[in-house]
């Protein structure tokens, strides 16, 4: 089997904001519009917080990186939260563990049947789906989770997929163009 450099990148992390910051992307982008980070120190046991405006309901949600997962969210995570006195109906857990389907079922029970919660998982397989995919633009986003030489820059810039970056690939005797056309990007607010 070939090794898969999202999957690397992801179990080899040091920058833990980095990886707040990348899942509350991933969340953005996976129904939840209008999460809020609230993440770091003092975060009351909430990585993230999202309010629907629809139903009111309130999701919570805790980022790991950590192996030992199962401790970090059931002991930590979830007595924090429930010592905090937060009111919610669903739980999102992100990290980047691999679990098996046993564990992901049990884990779930287990979140219900002691704080009665919805919990939703989004381990490693689950992350690297959502990357490989509609949201390929973000690995570019955070290039200190994945970087160069499995995700190649270009002028310091990743070139993979981006929204909100424009790469002009242009031939030296072109580069008058292409400055001039850079500068002109620039000043309308594209990255370049």
């Amino acid at each position: 089997m070939s090794a898969d450099s999202i999957i690397y990148c992801l179990e080899n992390l040091t920058d833990y904001p980095q990886f707040e910051r990348l899942a509350s992307d991933v969340m953005n982008q996976s129904g939840y519009p209008l999460i809020e980070p609230l993440g770091g120190s003092n975060d009351r046991g909430r990585d993230a917080l999202h309010i629907s405006r629809t139903d009111g309901t309130t999701t919570i949600f805790a980022y790991s990186v950590r192996g030992d997962w199962r401790q970090k969210l059931l002991n930590e995570d979830c007595e924090r939260i429930r010592e905090e006195g937060h009111n919610l109906q669903n739980l999102v857990f992100v990290c980047t563990a691999s679990l098996t389907s046993n564990q992901k079922d049990n884990i779930k029970t287990e979140v219900w049947d002691r704080f009665n919660w919805n919990l939703d998982v989004y381990d490693l397989e689950r992350l690297r789906i959502r990357l490989t995919g509609d949201l390929r633009y973000l690995i570019a986003q955070h290039p200190a989770i994945f970087c160069p030489p499995f995700f190649p820059t270009r002028g310091g810039l990743s070139i993979a997929e981006c929204r909100d970056t424009i790469v002009i690939d242009h031939h030296p005797e072109q580069h008058a163009l292409a400055t001039w056309l850079s500068r002109r990007l620039q000043l309308q607010g594209h990255r370049v």
